[in-house]
């Protein structure tokens, strides 16, 4: 998919839309453009019904939990790595 501008009437309003990316290169997809606001209206209302529904939360809040605890894993590991490689180069006056 690939996004398309056009200006229309005469105030000039911007309308953006998709469409399929062979239509341009190579005539060959009669597929319709699509209005950004209509496939926007349907990814906000997937996403409400699909991922922020009362029984997903606390999934998420787990899985966002963990995520942030390997990263802080990690960030300590790297510092105590470096703190030792600093120790190393550091010569004593």
């Amino acid at each position: 998919m690939m996004g398309n501008t056009k200006y229309s009437g005469r105030s000039k309003l911007k309308y953006v839309t998709y469409r399929c990316g062979n239509r341009d290169r190579t005539k060959a997809c009669k597929n319709p453009e699509l209005r950004r606001e209509y496939i926007e209206a349907y990814v906000l209302a997937q996403l409400q019904e699909k991922i922020f529904y009362d029984q997903a939360i606390p999934v998420l809040a787990k899985q966002l939990n963990e995520y942030q605890n390997s990263k802080q894993t990690s960030v300590k590991a790297d510092q105590h790595r470096l703190t030792k490689s600093l120790e190393g180069v550091e010569a004593p006056d």
